[in-house]
């Protein structure tokens, strides 16, 4: 800690051995693992993170989330200490593993809600300029017909979430 520095508080390398934690998300409805926590060169990477439906998610709906190497890069220490917020400038995905199961779309038409409802509810607490994907694999299967099913695997991506912002829909973003 140098309080006449620029960057007033600098960490090296960090690393935490952290076995089977588990977090709920906020509705209860999935369970954010981990095994460990390595702070590197201004870098935060989760090793072999997940999302999984918990126990009290009934929907037939579910998503599963695994990867194994998740890094926040150039993540800011005094934001995430000061203002409890994750300022990184690339969150990087590596190997990870997409299974979405869902429901058929119905004929009733609801109007989509804008991309930038979903951006302002997290931007107090989440400030990250892109996603990065390397050898990304995604099933996306129906609960319904199991001959709906496509799948994409060796996916490498870049997505700049300021050009995200400017979808104006949630389903031209796929939700």
């Amino acid at each position: 800690i140098d309080s006449a520095a620029e960057r007033p508080v600098n960490v090296g390398k960090m690393i935490f051995a952290i076995k089977n934690y588990t977090a709920k998300s906020k509705d209860g409805m999935y369970d954010l693992m981990f095994d460990s926590v390595v702070y590197n060169n201004e870098s935060l990477a989760l090793k072999n993170f997940r999302i999984e439906p918990s126990a009290v998610n009934n929907s037939k709906a579910k998503k599963y989330f695994t990867i194994p190497d998740f890094e926040l890069i150039n993540l800011s220490i005094s934001e995430l200490i000061s203002k409890k917020r994750l300022k990184a400038d690339a969150l990087l995905l590596k190997n990870f593993v997409m299974i979405n199961n869902f429901l058929p779309k119905t004929k009733k038409t609801e109007q989509p809600k804008p991309l930038r409802n979903l951006i302002n509810s997290i931007s107090d607490k989440i400030d990250i300029e892109t996603i990065r994907i390397e050898n990304g694999y995604i099933l996306n299967q129906s609960v319904l017909d199991p001959g709906q099913t496509g799948t994409i695997g060796g996916l490498q991506s870049e997505i700049s979430l300021n050009d995200m912002f400017d979808a104006s829909t949630y389903e031209l973003m796929g939700y």
